[in-house]
């Protein structure tokens, strides 16, 4: 799997908005609580061999711990295969959570009640359509806009490694075509979230949603949806 660029800016960044959110205006500190982020990554994010990591906000020095209320919980699941560990019950969620097929599933729900109850939960959602049409699509979606920024990033990488190796350009038509590219891919993105937003709202997403996963403002998908109802 492709990993993410800046990970560790966006789990903060959703773990300290999480945090600000708990409380308004005129309301006091003591009712913020801790707050958690759980990463469970299909990508290799450190380089060390442990599968697991958790953080905190330590003093660098004495380790004193600064304040509980921001946890960083860590599971890089790639390592399973790549590494050999002690067999905990951890290591058993997180095999739980890679599992390729529903048989490997199965066989770690009847070593442990817990994952068990998870794998019945499971079982509940398949066997109910509606539950697992949602599912599907709001997964679809998140895939869709997933796909859109990397084919941005790989398109703008293309463009750019051709036009840095043409020899004898002069410096203006240089910049000019590297503007032509941004403008480019930045139009291109933005027609496929449109398109993303489209069977969104036809598989009746609520607007909030649309605007989350696809990056549009609420007033162009407020447009789109109008334009659709008018198209029926």
């Amino acid at each position: 799997a492709v990993a993410y660029d800046y990970w560790q800016e966006r789990s903060l960044f959703y773990l300290g908005k999480m945090y600000v959110d708990q409380i308004h205006e005129g309301e006091d500190y003591d009712k913020l609580k801790k707050c958690i982020h759980v990463g469970v990554l299909d990508f290799t994010l450190f380089e060390h061999e442990r599968y697991y990591s958790c953080f905190h906000i330590w003093e660098d020095t004495s380790r004193e711990m600064y304040s509980d209320k921001f946890e960083i919980h860590i599971l890089e699941l790639p390592k399973l295969v790549k590494y050999e560990y002690p067999q905990t019950e951890l290591l058993r969620w997180a095999q739980f959570f890679s599992a390729k097929s529903r048989e490997e599933i199965k066989m770690l729900a009847e070593k442990d009640k817990y994952i068990h109850k998870a794998y019945d939960k499971l079982e509940e959602i398949s066997a109910d359509e509606e539950k697992r049409l949602e599912y599907e699509a709001r997964q679809k979606a998140i895939r869709d806009h997933r796909h859109m920024l990397a084919s941005g990033r790989r398109e703008g990488i293309r463009e750019g490694r051709k036009e840095g190796i043409k020899e004898g350009i002069k410096e203006g038509i240089k910049e000019g075509r590297q503007e032509g590219i941004r403008e480019g891919i930045k139009e291109g993105m933005h027609d496929k979230a449109m398109e993303m937003a489209r069977k969104m709202l036809a598989d009746k997403f609520l607007l909030e949603k649309v605007v989350e996963y696809t990056g549009l403002t609420l007033e162009e998908v407020q447009e789109l949806s109008r334009s659709e109802v008018t198209k029926q």
